[in-house]
């Protein structure tokens, strides 16, 4: 015995089962992306009718993206003339070390800090000091 045949979504072309209220016109499976798309058809749909219609709709829409393209190119041309401004504010490095040295230590104490800060600085002068190579100069 064959059952009936599953419709499958507009979108991913899967099969799904179709809500029992719906299932005389339901085109479109429940997975999110599938639903966004279905959204989407939907509002572009709705706003195609309302430009054919509604002159006034037309015409004001036409108006609001003329503004915001003039606004969007006006922004442009400000951003390319401008100077590049600095990306970091200028801190003296002690802090700026601290402060590294604080979120890698995870902990805000002064003495805990200097403790690991003495111990990276040791570290430090440990590989800075290669072992020479034999056959070396």
């Amino acid at each position: 015995m064959v059952g009936k045949r599953l419709p499958r979504c507009r979108n991913c072309g899967c099969t799904f089962r179709a809500d029992v209220y719906n299932r005389h016109h339901q085109q479109w499976c429940s997975r999110p992306e599938c639903r966004r798309e279905r959204d989407r058809a939907r509002k572009r749909r709705h706003r195609r009718g309302r430009m054919a219609r509604e002159p006034g709709f037309r015409e004001s829409e036409r108006r609001r993206c003329r503004e915001a393209m003039r606004r969007l190119r006006s922004r442009r041309k400000r951003v390319g003339s401008a100077p590049a401004a600095a990306i970091l504010p200028s801190v003296p490095a002690d802090q700026l070390l601290a402060g590294l040295v604080s979120q890698l230590a995870d902990t805000t104490d002064p003495g805990v800090v200097a403790e690991v800060m003495g111990r990276y600085a040791e570290r430090g002068r440990l590989l800075a000091v290669a072992p020479r190579i034999r056959g070396s100069p």
